[in-house]
């Protein structure tokens, strides 16, 4: 009798986890629409009227999202800080801007940029951007976070490590109850084996 219960458990253990495996194969991390973020080029941070400064100097993307500059006013260039090659910024705007420039981060980080026209390359430096935006300085910073997505709902961490905010994506992703019913698959299957090495 204890074989025939071993003979019919195991199977039916092995069923469970490979369901529990076609489950969680199915979880795939959702896909969070790109956004884009525009920031005016010669126009007050914080108003409307025209300057030599970014509007907003400051501005939070995720990973994967794009920042438009648009022309505002004057003769302005968006460079970056960062120069891989020194004297050369990783990436820039024509000098001078045209009527837009965009640059989409990939990655999570800080990057900042300054107008060749008006600021110093050393006002970019990120020790010194938010004293420097506070100042009138003609610099600007974009903080690019990263994305985890989990049942359609990614959350958005930031390298800070404070608490994520939530933004959903609009391609769905995994339901939870796929996860869930994974997870007791796998509960299942164990307590299948637990019982049948008991009997045993």
């Amino acid at each position: 009798m204890r074989e025939t219960v071993r003979g019919a458990a195991l199977p039916a253990a092995g069923m469970l986890l490979a369901l529990a495996a076609a489950l969680l194969a199915m979880m795939t991390p959702a896909q969070v629409d790109a956004a884009t973020a525009t920031v005016q080029v010669g126009q007050q941070n914080g108003g409307s009227i025209a300057a030599s400064q970014f509007n907003a100097a400051s501005v939070v993307v995720t990973a994967g999202d794009t920042v438009h500059w648009t022309l505002f006013n004057g003769v302005h260039s968006v460079n970056a800080f960062i120069e891989t090659t020194p004297g050369t910024p990783d990436w820039n705007s024509p000098t001078p801007v045209g009527a837009s420039f965009d640059h989409t981060f990939a990655a999570p980080g800080i990057y900042t940029y300054y107008c060749s026209v008006h600021a110093q390359r050393t006002q970019a430096d990120p020790a010194n951007v938010d004293a420097n935006i506070a100042a009138g300085a003609m610099v600007g910073k974009v903080t690019v976070i990263g994305v985890a997505s989990v049942g359609g709902v990614a959350d958005v961490l930031n390298g800070g490590g404070s608490a994520p905010t939530a933004r959903a994506s609009s391609t769905g992703g995994v339901p939870w109850t796929i996860a869930a019913a994974a997870l007791l698959a796998v509960t299942a299957a164990a307590i299948v084996l637990r019982r049948t090495r008991a009997r045993a």
